[in-house]
């Protein structure tokens, strides 16, 4: 429901940021009535695209962390692969951080307390020490990990040591390369980041988007587990969703373009 009119002017160039607006009034040559209007749309068309691409990660993240159980066992990250290689052993040690501060930061201050006993230093070095202490689960660290780590195993620096050696059976159509894969998923990284900084997806990446997700589910599969095309069965609603408010986008810019 558009809010237009419940706000002067002036509010709408404290609350959008006058630099925001003009970026998209160079953007769209439209009137400040209709950049409003737009402004509105394209935030429902982020909202759309931000459910689609949350579960898409949550599947794509357990679906390879399956596979990699299969490789690497139970314990992958600490595989010799994500031990010896700078940027994934980083990742891992990031994400196993995150898991131990979130697990200590759910207690109570009575319980934190009790866990600092015996540590040294400033408080900041008591909690990191007193973390550590916290029992986490492979769950706990591999929700920690960021996108950028799920699309880093993708890429040609590790497709001997990874898509050769098992990761290709999530993708199983002999016509998908690693670089199909790769390219697909930097596409849905540079939108999740848009979105997480409030920035805009306009229509081109819109499309991308759509392209890139629909591609994605229809060949990810998990053998024995996962059918292919049912995380592009699950995806489809949402993807309509998408595709319904980039409509409405679309058709606001055709009747308020100069």
């Amino acid at each position: 429901m558009s809010s237009i009119g419940s706000l002067s002017k002036a509010e709408v160039e404290i609350a959008f940021s006058k630099d925001r607006l003009s970026r998209l009034q160079a953007i769209y040559t439209v009137d400040d009535l209709a950049l409003v209007l737009i402004h509105e749309q394209l935030n429902e068309l982020s909202g759309a695209i931000f459910a689609s691409v949350s579960i898409f990660e949550v599947h794509l993240r357990n679906l390879v962390s399956h596979q990699l159980v299969q490789m690497f066992g139970t314990n992958w990250y600490d595989a010799n692969v994500f031990l010896s290689k700078a940027v994934l052993k980083n990742a891992v040690k990031m994400a196993r951080d995150r898991a131990y501060r979130n697990a200590f930061s759910k207690l109570t201050s009575t319980a934190r307390k009790a866990l600092r006993v015996g540590t040294t230093g400033t408080k900041k070095q008591k909690d990191k020490q007193a973390c550590k202490k916290l029992p986490i689960t492979n769950g706990d660290i591999i929700s920690h990990f960021y996108f950028s780590f799920w699309r880093t195993l993708f890429s040609k620096s590790y497709e001997p040591q990874l898509w050769n050696f098992g990761l290709r059976k999530l993708f199983p159509q002999k016509t998908v390369t690693r670089g199909n894969i790769s390219e697909h998923l930097e596409t849905i990284y540079k939108v999740r980041n848009r979105i997480a900084h409030h920035e805009f997806i306009h229509p081109s990446l819109c499309r991308e988007y759509i392209k890139s997700v629909n591609f994605l589910t229809r060949n990810l599969s998990l053998k024995g587990f996962v059918r292919k095309g049912r995380m592009y069965k699950f995806q489809k609603p949402y993807v309509k969703r998408i595709e319904f408010q980039l409509s409405q986008l679309e058709h606001t810019l055709a009747n308020v373009s100069r």
